[in-house]
């Protein structure tokens, strides 16, 4: 009987070793698999974050530079000159007959060599216009390009600009991008220049001198 005890108390012991190596090989195995995966997942991590913070740096870099491009302009355009009476009558008349518009921006002359463009940012859009180029210009030249800059208002191409400035902070680093900006902007300049030509049919060689 108590050899019985004794062979009985062995296997017993045997069991509970066998039971405790195997639950720690099962730890072990356990901590090895968390090991991998967490050496898998760093590489990722790390990765994400580059990514990411290369993404963020670009988006940041547009963002104020274009920012600081607005600000710079809008202040010429605040000390901007502003233009007599009979121009801004001149607008008023090319926005109403001609472009069929129910107002009309204003006009203002820097001293600064810029092409002539609409300026929409303020409380009243703006035609921007070198003084130099007003002050050699005739009046046909004169209306043409003002008939130009108001069909960019009237077709909204502004607004196009807006999300054109948008995309460029999100997605600035898809070459695609830039260059769909530059078609999109060739053809807004050429179909301006089809209103132009539509409305003074018989401006095309003072448009094209302006």
């Amino acid at each position: 009987f108590e050899e019985s005890s004794l062979n009985s108390a062995a296997e017993t012991r045997l069991t509970d070793k066998s039971e405790t190596s195997a639950a720690l090989t099962a730890n072990s195995i356990d901590k090895l698999i968390t090991t991998e995966q967490a050496r898998v997942r760093a590489p990722a991590l790390t990765y994400g974050l580059i990514v990411s913070s290369l993404w963020l740096t670009g988006s940041l870099i547009v963002l104020f530079t274009s920012a600081r491009r607005v600000v710079r302009f809008n202040v010429l355009v605040r000390r901007s000159t502003v233009t007599d009476d009979a121009t801004e009558a001149l607008l008023r008349s090319l926005a109403t007959n001609e472009c069929d518009l129910k107002t009309a921006p204003r006009v203002r002359l820097v001293d600064q060599i810029v092409p002539p463009l609409l300026w929409p940012i303020g409380r009243v859009p703006t035609i921007v216009l070198p003084t130099l180029w007003w002050e050699t210009t005739t009046q046909e030249e004169r209306k043409a390009v003002l008939i130009h800059e108001l069909s960019h208002w009237r077709r909204g191409d502004h607004w196009i600009r807006l999300l054109q400035w948008i995309a460029s902070i999100v997605f600035w680093w898809h070459p695609l991008l830039w260059i769909a900006g530059r078609e999109l902007h060739r053809l807004e300049e050429e179909c301006c220049d089809a209103e132009v030509m539509y409305r003074l049919p018989g401006a095309g060689r003072s448009y094209a001198s302006a």
